[in-house]
Parts: C-alpha cells; structure tokens; sequence
C-alpha cells in the first residue's frame, strides 16, 4: 500500500452530466479558468483527462448513492505523485524559487461563491503566495 496525499494531483474524464453539474454550481468563468485549461487539460491514448487536486475533484464533483458520476470512475494517477509533491502549481518565472525548480502546493483554498482565495507553498524551500480568482 502507499500513502497518497489528496493535495496531489489524479486526472479524471469529466462526463456530460458532471460538465453539467460545474456550470450549475461553479460556473463558465471558473470551468474556462480553472479546469478546461491547457496547463490542467490533457491528450492520454486519444482521450482528454482533466488534472485536477484530489480533494478538489471530490467538492467539485461528489458521488453520492443513487446519481450517475459526475466523471469517469477509472482515474488516473503520474508515478511520480507517489515520490512526493508535483507541478500542480507551476511557478512564473518572477517567482524567487522558480531557477531552482521547486514547485508549489495548495495549503488553503476557500470559494466563497465569488471568488476563490488561498495560499500555495513552495514544496522545498517553504515560501508561501498568496492567490486569489474573482468569477466575474
């Protein structure tokens, strides 16, 4: 068995219904921002995954007894999310820590329904940013 943190990164297929259930509860400005991205959207074998942080995928897209899923219930997961954190949250080139390499990891994250706010934490060195997307 291996331990896996549900900060870490899985890839997912979002079904029509789930596309559904996003526009009804986080809306277009979100999915266009935060979910249907380059840097989250992804060709594996000819199909397009989603890379999205475990717990965010399961607020986003809950399973509950009786519905239909809201994604594909097979997942996948990058090997190297077992070895430790991974790029979930790549640095800009102006950030301290980006000649370095380091990467960075959500720590809080609240949605109070117009506007997402937190703080990411550099997975080496420590440093924490805040962040903050207001929907329109």
């Amino acid at each position: 068995m291996k331990k896996y943190n549900i900060n870490h990164t899985m890839y997912i297929q979002i079904t029509e219904k789930g596309w559904q259930h996003l526009r009804n509860t986080v809306g277009e400005d979100y999915i266009k921002h935060c979910i249907d991205t380059e840097h989250y959207r992804k060709k594996i074998d000819g199909e397009t995954w989603y890379k999205l942080q475990c717990h965010q995928v399961f607020d986003l897209l809950p399973a509950q007894n009786g519905m239909s899923p809201l994604f594909n219930t097979n997942v996948m997961f990058d090997d190297s999310e077992f070895d430790g954190f991974d790029d979930s949250c790549p640095l800009s080139e102006a950030h301290p820590c980006y000649k370095d390499g380091h990467n960075m990891y959500l720590i809080t994250e609240i949605d109070n329904g117009r506007s997402k706010f937190g703080e990411h934490k550099c997975s080496r060195c420590g440093y924490t940013e805040p962040f903050q997307f207001d929907y329109n």
